[in-house]
């Protein structure tokens, strides 16, 4: 009888350190990589290199944009698609303000301006 109690309260245990790992799991993830937001690229829409490194407005009210990254991360983008002739591929992308370049690279679809 106390065996199985003791084994009730160890699965017990077990399930909850599970649920606080994948709890504290969701913090951290969301520390590192910051708020979530969607870049828009519209069919027929050239995004170069330039467009990345500017704010966007639409009808008068600021877009989230790619000012959300980092700076330094920006710059990166910027300088990679500068160097290989890219525009980035119309369709919808969601980024976190805490990606890394590789983050972004991994994320965005280029292919080259022509």
């Amino acid at each position: 009888m106390k065996k199985s109690i003791i084994r009730i309260i160890l699965f017990v245990v077990l399930i909850l350190v599970i649920v606080a790992i994948v709890y504290i799991y969701k913090i951290v993830e969301n520390f590192n990589f910051g708020k979530s937001f969607v870049i828009s690229v519209e069919e027929g829409e050239v995004i170069d290199y330039n467009a990345v490194n500017q704010d966007r407005y639409i009808n008068g009210a600021q877009q989230m944009w790619f000012d959300m990254i980092k700076d330094t991360e920006r710059k990166k983008l910027v300088s990679y698609m500068k160097k290989n002739n890219y525009i980035i591929v119309p369709g919808k992308y969601d980024l976190r303000q805490g990606y890394k370049f590789k983050d972004i690279q991994e994320e965005l679809e280029f292919e080259e301006k022509t």
